[in-house]
């Protein structure tokens, strides 16, 4: 590579917004792109991606060996059964240096000599686990839902990532069901976005195939959610690409 990766970071402020399901399916688009994509899951104690990338067997060393230098970096490293996807898998017990800023900011540094893209998989919440990537983040991806408390969530999210470092953040909305939105069982797309106060880069409607891609660890190809998480590795990479219509 000729520059440094761009560090991603991948955030929620409440749980079961689908922010690991967004970080393996944007992950995986980037990769066909033939960009070099490295995973981090940085969820200690409760990790999820070896499971939904079906590599759980591979898992012999984690980050927080990394951290502890009980193995070099590479050791920790695995490759997927997805060309040029790589994961980086979270310790299942607690690391402190997850929390901190300094720690986590020298490895992604070093790692963004590596590979094209580095993202991180963060635990939902706005806690030191969550922010300590934002300082060093190209940019931080806050992925909600269009229920009001996924809304106000992202909203304190996106306050405290800015009072962090963060610089740059843009907003997913995901799990979009239009059906009940039309009904006006949820607020519009307009109100959503405007109540996180992040500028959007798109949006993921409810489908059905990310569950059961999720279960199996298989790649999802089909279906108007796999559109449009290649429509978001697409603005990543800078490319203009109209919003789906839902």
């Amino acid at each position: 590579m000729g520059q440094l990766g761009r560090i991603l970071l991948v955030a929620s402020g409440k749980g079961g917004a689908g922010k690991s399901t967004f970080s393996v399916n944007c992950g995986t688009e980037l990769s066909r792109r033939g960009r070099k994509v490295l995973l981090i899951d940085g969820d200690a104690g409760l990790r999820s991606l070896d499971l939904m990338l079906a590599v759980s067997d591979k898992a012999l060393f984690d980050i927080g060996d990394i951290f502890a230098s009980r193995c070099e970096t590479e050791k920790a490293i695995i490759q997927t059964n997805r060309p040029n996807l790589f994961l980086l898998p979270a310790p299942q017990s607690n690391c402190e240096y997850l929390a901190d800023s300094e720690a986590v900011g020298r490895l992604c540094s070093e790692l963004a000599r590596t590979f094209d893209y580095i993202i991180i998989d963060s635990p939902a919440g706005v806690g030191d686990y969550v922010t300590a990537p934002a300082p060093v983040a190209d940019c931080v991806i806050v992925v909600a839902n269009t229920e009001p408390v996924s809304i106000r969530s992202a909203e304190r999210l996106a306050q405290i990532m800015r009072m962090k470092g963060a610089k740059n953040l843009r907003l997913v909305l995901n799990r979009v069901d239009a059906k009940l939105i039309r009904k006006n069982n949820l607020p519009d797309l307009d109100a959503a976005i405007d109540g996180t106060t992040v500028q959007l880069i798109g949006i993921v409607p409810e489908d059905k195939r990310v569950t059961a891609a999720t279960a199996t660890g298989e790649p999802l190809t089909k279906g108007r959610a796999a559109t449009a998480f290649k429509n978001i590795a697409a603005r990543l990479e800078g490319e203009y690409v109209p919003l789906m219509k839902l």
